[in-house]
């Protein structure tokens, strides 16, 4: 299991494309004797931040500074940062400040610290959530924290979590312990994605411990001692979506291709990419269904991460687009309740043009050949009927025969350029003609182009090519046959 450590980690990119000023803490329950850390943030050329020498009454112990730089497709974001270490006694709510980025003004949010008295107690199991009110699908951060006064000896400790019913749970991370007055405190945190609306209630946690006891008749034995503790529970108000919307939060569209101009046969790779903040595992699978053209596509790439009190992250499909002539690669859209505008927003990406060379002439000469050998054969008969029945039997034969030999040349002639094929491309560049022949030279060919363009580890048996490649062309090779082959 990873650990973040207890202070701040560093922005990730889908946090900052959405804010040009930001504030959070490294804790916003504590017991009281324990510091809070305020981070201020700006993303800009110039910020100037606000003198601030105390909190809700209690002086600043400490303040220091960071700048850090993030470059993304070319661009680079500048970032300062500001860091202010209080002790409060009791509970304070941090005021929204005024921040001046590049000569234009921004306000921060406020924030409440909640302080606890130590307990009184040798452990302590309590259960907090940064928010009690969310819309379905919105992240909220849950947070368990374990206390232990020192001195106490455990021989044992087994959590058993809440059950999370009417959530999507998903556990982040367990923070180092760490000594806050006379207790040894750990945290286990989670970001929770409410799946319907209602009132739903967090049920309680517990910890299963045994603790060891001197025994009072020897002073050299201990004695087990068996408890089960438990947390509060939390009950959290969630509210419903727009009709037609699942998702929440803030989010990017992009659909990209590697080459707007190919040739009849050769693949266009279309990958389209959502990044942002919000439930990202929500996202559904792109669908993708174009005329004419053959489309394979691979399994989502999602990849999440829970920083600064933001959850989100990037969303990746990726297609395989063969056709012989030329096609659009129409509009994708994605629908999102903003969580700051508040309202449903659709974002969509333009319709993508792509070029196909070679698929039209080819097609051109085929027809253009077939009404030769039309017009040959016309003739043929003609002089044939002349001739007679017996000159028709032995020319017949003799066409048969010659039009097998050229047959077997031609078969033989793919067979040499497929054993003297040095790598894949040139094996994909001698099958692409006949990728419309028969299904099995088209997932051949389709194992090919993944090989080639997207870093495949299909793995083609040229031995069992060459052998049926005639059975292939024919579109006659039994299934277990060609299932043999790769």
């Amino acid at each position: 299991m990873r650990s973040l450590g207890r202070i701040f980690v560093s922005l990730s990119l889908f946090v900052t494309l959405f804010f040009a000023v930001d504030a959070s803490v490294d804790k916003d329950h504590i017991l009281r004797g324990e510091s809070v850390t305020l981070k201020l943030s700006a993303e800009g050329e110039e910020a100037v931040f606000p003198k601030i020498t105390q909190i809700g009454g209690f002086e600043i112990d400490s303040v220091s500074n960071s700048k850090s730089e993030i470059t993304n497709k070319g661009k680079v974001y500048r970032f300062v940062s500001k860091y202010y270490t209080f002790t409060p006694l009791n509970d304070v709510e941090i005021p929204s400040y005024t921040i001046k980025v590049d000569g234009k003004e921004f306000k921060t949010k406020p924030i409440k610290i909640s302080v606890k008295s130590p307990p009184s107690k040798s452990f302590d199991l309590e259960m907090y959530s940064d928010k009690k009110e969310v819309y379905v699908g919105e992240p909220l951060r849950l947070t368990i924290v374990f206390r232990k006064k020192i001195g106490v000896n455990l021989s044992d400790v087994s959590f058993n979590p809440p059950s999370f019913l009417g959530f999507w749970a998903k556990e982040l991370q367990t923070s180092p312990k760490e000594i806050v007055g006379s207790f040894v405190v750990q945290k286990i945190e989670y970001v929770l994605f409410p799946q319907r609306e209602g009132e739903i209630e967090i049920d309680r946690a517990s910890l299963d411990i045994t603790s060891l006891k001197r025994d009072k008749n020897d002073e050299y034995s201990y004695q087990r001692e068996k408890k089960r503790i438990f947390s509060n529970s939390l009950k959290i108000d969630v509210k419903p979506l727009p009709l037609g919307v699942r998702l929440f939060g803030k989010f990017s569209l992009k659909a990209n291709v590697d080459k707007r101009s190919v040739k009849a046969g050769e693949a266009v790779n279309l990958t389209i990419r959502v990044e942002g903040e919000g439930n990202i595992e929500d996202i559904d699978e792109f669908s993708l269904d174009i005329p004419f053209v053959t489309v394979y596509k691979e399994r989502p790439k999602i990849v999440s991460d829970f920083r600064n009190g933001r959850y989100g992250g990037s969303f990746s499909e990726k297609f395989s687009l063969i056709a012989k002539k030329d096609f659009t690669i129409p509009s994708f859209s994605l629908a999102f309740f903003d969580k700051d505008r508040k309202e449903r927003v659709v974002l969509k990406t333009e319709p993508i043009d792509i070029n196909v060379t070679g698929g039209g002439a080819k097609e051109s000469k085929i027809e253009r050949f077939d009404r030769k050998r039309e017009e040959d054969v016309d003739m043929k008969k003609l002089v044939l009927l002349s001739i007679g029945t017996f000159i028709i039997g032995v020319l017949i034969g003799f066409l048969l025969k010659g039009a097998v030999f050229r047959k077997k040349r031609t078969i033989s002639s793919i067979q040499k350029r497929i054993k003297s094929a040095k790598d894949d491309k040139e094996l994909l560049k001698i099958l692409l003609p006949f990728v419309e022949r028969s299904k099995e030279i088209e997932e051949i060919v389709f194992a090919l182009e993944a090989n080639v363009y997207n870093g495949g580890g299909y793995k083609v048996d040229r031995k069992r090519l060459v052998k049926n490649i005639d059975k292939y062309l024919k579109g006659s090779l039994k299934k277990e046959e060609f299932e043999e082959l790769i």
